[in-house]
């Protein structure tokens, strides 16, 4: 599996962002990009492209995001790593 040491910071993110508590997933992210400043935004965003763009097998990247989040990404219609790759995007518009 993944050092998670090595992705602190991705995964302090999706799990404080995306949590059982929330309704809707883009509205968590909405909310976090309105509290936290852009400095943190970009670090964050270059910390989930490092992520991202690491030479994990990608069953073990969608395992990991999966892991981190409570969303039930067959409902979404979309893989977690096409989730995760649009919540950059998103991020990254904010910026």
């Amino acid at each position: 599996m993944i050092e998670s040491n090595n992705y602190e910071e991705v995964e302090n993110f999706l799990v404080g962002t995306f949590h059982q508590d929330i309704e809707e997933p883009m509205e968590a992210l909405k909310e976090y990009i309105e509290t936290v400043d852009s400095q943190w935004l970009l670090y964050i965003s270059k910390e989930i492209e490092r992520f991202l763009m690491s030479e994990l097998p990608e069953h073990y990247k969608e395992e990991y995001i999966q892991e981190c989040t409570c969303i039930y990404y067959p409902a979404l219609g979309i893989k977690p790593i096409k989730w995760l790759t649009d919540v950059l995007g998103e991020i990254k518009k904010s910026i």
